[in-house]
């Protein structure tokens, strides 16, 4: 089930608890999700999970770190979103994903973390708009319509904020960069 805008008055209590995290900027992007998605599913004292995401994307979930990151712009990743591959599929609790699709997207982006015996990918970045856009880079990576250099692709796609059409952009962020 894809995620809805739900307004919540409810916002104070996570910027109230946002300023408990370790990470300034995570937490105060918490305190702006939950603004805007409602309550997580669930809780922890450094995590926060939605058991729906924007469009394709199952899941999203945001964690109490920084981690830094350097490709293609300076930014500090926190944020994931989580999307199921058909064409990654198990079978027999084996992952189909090929090593060379690993290995190519791993010279992508740090950020692009597959799991191949659930078939999905998940997307961190600083941003959900970002998350979108490596989303929707995969789905097309996958489906072989990436052509030129996959990093280049990419690096223009996210400065872009090139989303995909079934990624709703909930919080609003098309327009940031």
């Amino acid at each position: 089930m894809a995620m809805a805008y739900k307004s919540q008055s409810g916002g104070n209590r996570y910027n109230q608890k946002a300023n408990t995290w370790t990470h300034k900027k995570a937490g105060e992007y918490k305190a702006k999700m939950a603004v805007t998605f409602g309550d997580p599913d669930v809780e922890g004292d450094d995590i926060c999970i939605w058991n729906d995401g924007e469009g394709k994307s199952t899941k999203t979930f945001i964690k109490d770190e920084g981690i830094a990151h350097a490709f293609p712009m300076d930014h500090t990743d926190f944020v994931y979103s989580v999307m199921p591959v058909p064409e990654w599929a198990p079978k027999d609790g084996v992952s189909t994903v090929a090593p060379e699709t690993v290995e190519a997207l791993a010279k992508v982006s740090g950020s692009i973390i597959i799991d191949g015996l659930k078939g999905e990918v998940t997307a961190r970045c600083g941003m959900m708009i970002k998350n979108g856009v490596t989303l929707g880079f995969v789905e097309d990576f996958v489906a072989g319509k990436v052509k030129g250099d996959p990093k280049e692709e990419y690096s223009r796609r996210i400065k872009a904020n090139e989303i995909p059409k079934w990624w709703l952009d909930l919080m609003r962020e098309r327009h940031m960069v």
